[in-house]
């Protein structure tokens, strides 16, 4: 740890956090506090484990510029994506979750917040399989989705904020929240809302058109 805050790296998956973490991946987080990536995160090929899975409250992971790395490419167009599919930050539950500052590519899932009250900011998300940042209920905020192979940003309850999505099957979904701010270009679809405020969003080049589902 450093001034209180634990690192993670590379070596951390390879002899384990401690605690309820054992050697390998996922790295398991089950202690609420700061987190901070001191290099990059590989995921050997063929392995399907999750990098990190968070199994409490509260807690903050700043990917520190760096970021986590799986075997997954995609192309376009259509989106294609080949490769084993597992994510690279999950929480199936937990609340008061932030990711913030660095990236994840060549994954399953990029990030998976499933739990209330979450953000994800400054991230960018690359040639993942299906979703590049999802969050259940929280805000998605200035981050980029680039050639994931399913949906770019995410919120299924929440806000998506100041994104760049290009080149996605879907670049930014909402569903029940707010879409501000976002660029969506040279996707299949630019915008995919439902029950969703919006406002200054820009969105060209999408070869479906700009799909609004708001009922």
């Amino acid at each position: 740890a450093v001034d209180g805050v634990i690192l993670i790296n590379q070596n951390t998956a390879i002899n384990g956090l401690g605690g309820c973490d054992t050697p390998g991946f996922p790295i398991t987080i089950c202690t609420s506090g700061s987190y901070r990536l001191s290099g990059n995160l590989v995921m050997p090929t063929g392995n399907t484990n999750d990098a990190i899975e968070i199994t409490t409250d509260n807690v903050t992971i700043d990917l520190n510029g760096f970021g986590i790395m799986g075997p997954i490419r995609c192309s376009r167009p259509p989106v294609s994506c080949s490769g084993n599919a597992n994510i690279g930050i999950y929480a199936v539950s937990s609340n008061g979750i932030t990711v913030r500052n660095g990236f994840v590519s060549g994954m399953g899932i990029g990030i998976y917040l499933g739990g209330p009250g979450n953000l994800i900011e400054q991230v960018k998300a690359s040639s993942n399989y299906a979703y590049g940042l999802y969050v259940y209920e929280g805000t998605i905020r200035s981050c980029s989705a680039t050639l994931n192979g399913d949906t770019g940003v995410w919120v299924d309850s929440g806000a998506a904020e100041y994104n760049v999505a290009i080149g996605n099957f879907v670049g930014i979904a909402v569903y029940n929240g707010t879409a501000i701010g976002n660029v969506a270009h040279d996707n299949d679809y630019g915008l995919s809302l439902m029950h969703a405020l919006f406002s200054t969003n820009n969105t060209w080049g999408n070869s479906l058109g700009l799909d609004y589902w708001n009922v």
